[in-house]
């Protein structure tokens, strides 16, 4: 029924469905402090050639006179934020290689789940064989955090453009592409499968990346055994770069 009033205001505010696309939404937690009320982001609305990123402000209500639920809908346009920068990267996949320092290993990785800077996705490693000797497919979990790459001192002109968290930076602040970028630390958690002739995988290695310039990159380590100590093993380089889906083709005669 939910769905049905959503699908029902869109309609009312001369948005067809056809020009809704819903599939990098995602909820706003602190959108509202009102429990009555929900804010999705992330909603893409076409508009001819343009396509606006949008966010809508759901308020549930009960009409006292007949006892029926209302849903009012008001869409607003919405800001680059951090919240929207790292949700655009949901069901990305990344493919390159895995360098181990020993064997080099066909690499995958798909953002499954972003939220409140926490991160779920799935990891592939393979040997590059028709039937690999070595695989691993595995759920790893861990943070996001995203940085802008500013100019501290603006009245000094030699002054150097530095890395800054999300969290120094004004809201109201635009950066393009290059200027942003995402640091990702990634655990491995359960297994989906594995094969592995020797010692098997290990279970407790540490995914250390940043996402720059359209490239995923980093290093892959075990950590020590305690918080305390600094030491870690096993170091291994991983380079990733987004999988763009192919264009459909048309296999019918579009000339009979």
């Amino acid at each position: 029924m939910r769905m049905l009033a959503f699908c029902s205001i869109l309609l009312f505010s001369s948005v067809t469905i056809a020009d809704v696309d819903l599939t990098k939404a995602y909820i706003i937690p602190d959108g509202t402090t009102n429990p009555s009320e929900l804010v999705i982001g992330g909603v893409e609305t076409r508009n001819g050639d343009n396509v606006l990123v949008e966010d809508f402000l759901l308020n549930f209500s009960i009409n006292p006179d007949d006892n029926a639920q209302q849903v009012n809908l008001i869409g607003t346009r919405q800001a680059v934020d951090v919240d929207l920068l790292q949700q655009r990267l949901r069901g990305t996949k990344w493919v390159g290689e895995y360098d181990s320092g020993q064997t080099v290993y066909l690499s995958r990785f798909t953002f499954k789940t972003i939220q409140n800077g926490f991160v779920v996705g799935e990891m592939e490693h393979k040997t590059a064989e028709p039937e690999p000797s070595k695989k691993l497919v595995v759920q790893v979990l861990g943070e996001i955090k995203t940085q802008f790459l500013v100019d501290l001192d603006i009245d000094d002109p030699d002054n150097e453009l530095t890395w800054v968290d999300s969290t120094e930076v004004g809201d109201d602040t635009f950066y393009p592409e290059s200027y942003v970028r995402h640091l990702i630390r990634l655990r491995r958690g359960n297994s989906i499968e594995t094969i592995h002739p020797g010692r098997g995988w290990g279970r407790f290695n540490v995914y250390d990346l940043a996402l720059e310039n359209g490239e995923l990159r980093g290093s892959i380590y075990v950590p020590a055994e305690n918080y305390r100590s600094p030491d870690t093993f096993g170091n291994g380089v991983m380079t990733l770069r987004e999988e763009v889906p192919l264009p459909e083709v048309r296999d019918d005669n579009v000339f009979e």
